[in-house]
């Protein structure tokens, strides 16, 4: 018995540690990301390209971070988390060298596109293991810690990018992330262990292809929008893309072999969910990418102090997601979610009413009430979402999620720097004018995206409880 017990003990630590490995290689994505942010007026001085660009370093991320992510579901199914880990962190390793080396805009392109098909695996296994060996009463409170964990990173980057770009150089954030991927990936091939529930299916080629395209489509129309006229090149893109999204959707549904499941979507709540963790994240990268950008151009900020605009919600979004775990572990996860989306509308709106009067630290202060809810909206809503489905169709649903995570954070970056850089185009006056008037746009977009969070967030919560089993919608009242 005491043998049993002390086996049950080493495989629970096992299981933390192995979770510990998975979100370590998922922080460096978010450090690099935020520190990204605050780089872009440095990177296009030194490659000589227009600031609008610079946003390829974020959606060309996060676009081959969705498209890996829908892989995910097949791949977790068919072998070893550990296996997965041991790419996803080599592929990061490959990637960071890259950018630190970059000799050119392509180059840097390049690498940040391998760092997102590597965090795009990196994502999915760690929820992967949270909502498969860690039990529906306590992922509230492991996703708030993982939560923190992102929020600290998201609170280090800004300030670390800033220094390094004052005083060092933008490359030094890229050879520091090896090291950290280097860790993961020794420590993950230790501690991570789980049998794979198998999968009869040979893989959806197919359906991957007809994704790729419908969202290299769309995102190549969002960079196309950031000129006074819209050129054919926008209109030629986002109906090439919406007609491969339409496809993907048949092809996923009807033929031989699907990517991943989509009749969750047959369930109210997760479709609201998923349109909630859309926008939650579509928000948060974008104002992250946005603001810092707006800070030194609009009011004159220095890199660093750029970056410190976004650095105290960061630090207290993540007090929040520990907060915001427990609190939905103890009286569910309604009251959380909808709370953080009223407070994410708080700061996007106020941000929005006030931009006239906007200093760097009134900036910062307004950006609080947008980062907390985001941290008790965000995690929340996945952790809700797996308690609606089966065990068989976790996988699903967290690639799924993690698809619309990653290419939310793509579209939120693109649509705001396009709207700022089209704001820009279409003034006349002093910088500082087009400066704002391409701000207003942003903020406004923001807003917007912010009150109908807040509708799907009570939509969620509204529908009652619809769960798949096997090939079965079943309600339960």
């Amino acid at each position: 018995m005491t043998a049993a017990l002390a086996s049950k003990k080493t495989s629970r630590s096992q299981t933390y540690w192995g979770i510990i490995a998975a979100t370590l290689l998922a922080l460096t994505g978010v450090l690099a990301n935020k520190c990204v942010n605050v780089m872009y007026p440095d990177i296009a001085r030194d490659f000589s390209v227009p600031i609008g660009t610079t946003q390829w370093l974020m959606t060309g991320y996060m676009l081959a971070n969705a498209i890996t992510a829908a892989t995910t579901a097949y791949l977790l199914n068919r072998i070893t988390a550990r296996k997965v880990e041991l790419i996803a962190a080599t592929a990061y390793i490959a990637g960071a060298l890259c950018d630190a080396l970059a000799v050119d805009f392509p180059m840097l392109v390049i690498g940040r596109i391998v760092q997102g098909i590597a965090i795009g695996l990196a994502m999915p296994i760690l929820w992967f293991l949270v909502f498969t060996q860690i039990s529906h009463q306590k992922t509230g409170t492991v996703s708030g810690w993982i939560g923190a964990a992102i929020g600290v990173m998201c609170t280090v980057g800004p300030l670390y990018s800033g220094w390094a770009c004052d005083r060092v150089s933008w490359r030094l954030v890229f050879w520091t992330l090896v090291p950290a991927a280097i860790l993961s990936l020794v420590l993950g091939q230790l501690t991570i262990h789980n049998k794979p529930a198998g999968n009869s299916h040979p893989f959806s080629f197919g359906a991957l292809a007809l994704l790729a395209v419908a969202f290299a489509c769309l995102d190549v129309a969002v960079s196309a929008a950031d000129s006074t006229s819209l050129s054919p090149l926008f209109w030629i893109c986002l109906f090439a893309g919406l007609v491969a999204l339409g496809c993907f959707v048949a092809v996923n549904n009807r033929g031989a072999t699907r990517l991943f499941n989509l009749r969750l979507f047959a369930i109210p709540a997760i479709s609201f969910a998923a349109v909630s963790y859309f926008l939650a994240e579509a928000v948060n990268v974008g104002m992250q990418a946005f603001l810092p950008t707006y800070a030194q151009y609009a009011l004159g900020a220095s890199a660093l102090l750029g970056g410190l605009t976004i650095v105290p919600g960061s630090a207290l979004g993540s007090v929040a997601s520990v907060v915001a775990g427990k609190w939905a572990d103890r009286s569910g996860f309604g009251k959380p979610i909808v709370t953080g989306a009223v407070l994410t509308l708080i700061g996007t709106a106020s941000v929005a009413l006030l931009q006239r009067s906007l200093t760097v630290w009134l900036l910062l202060a307004l950006y609080i009430f947008q980062r907390v809810g985001f941290d008790f909206v965000y995690q929340n809503t996945l952790s809700h979402a797996s308690h609606l489905v089966p065990a068989g169709e976790t996988a699903d649903l967290n690639a799924i999620f993690n698809v619309i995570g990653n290419y939310s954070g793509a579209i939120g970056s693109g649509i705001l720097l396009s709207l700022f850089a089209f704001g820009r185009s279409a003034t006349f006056g002093s910088a500082l004018a087009k400066a704002f008037a391409g701000g207003r746009l942003a903020f406004v977009c923001g807003a917007l995206a912010s009150v109908i969070m807040v509708i799907t967030s009570i939509l969620v919560f509204a529908t009652g409880k619809r769960r798949v089993s096997g090939e079965h919608i079943v309600v339960s009242r």
